[in-house]
C-alpha cells in the first residue's frame, strides 16, 4: 500500500489479518527489501487509506467488504501493536 494505493492491497492485508497466522516482521523485513520505508510510515498509511476506495474492487462475495469496513479500525490497531513490538 505504500507507494501503489491500491485498494486490492488492503484486502490482501485483511485477509492475512483475519485468516492466516503471520510472522508480521518476516513480512515486513520482506517488504522492505523491495522499498524502504520507516514502520510509522505503513502505520499512517493504514490509518489513513480512504476505504472509500474498496468500492474499487470486485468481491466475489459483498459481505468481505463489509466485514473489512466493520472491522478495519481494529485491524490497524493490530498492525500498530505488532509494530511497535517489532521496533523494540
Amino acid at each position: 500500500i505504500l507507494g501503489r494505493d491500491e485498494a486490492k492491497d488492503i484486502v490482501d492485508i485483511w485477509l492475512l489479518y483475519k485468516f492466516f497466522e503471520f510472522d508480521l516482521k518476516e513480512i515486513i523485513n520482506f517488504a522492505r527489501e523491495k522499498m524502504f520505508f520507516m514502520y510509522e510510515d505503513l502505520v499512517y498509511r493504514l490509518d489513513t487509506f480512504p476505504l472509500k476506495w474498496l468500492d474499487k474492487v470486485d468481491f466475489v462475495d459483498i459481505k468481505y467488504k463489509e466485514q473489512i469496513l466493520k472491522e478495519y479500525k481494529n485491524m490497524c490497531q493490530y498492525f500498530e501493536n505488532k509494530i511497535k513490538e517489532i521496533e523494540v
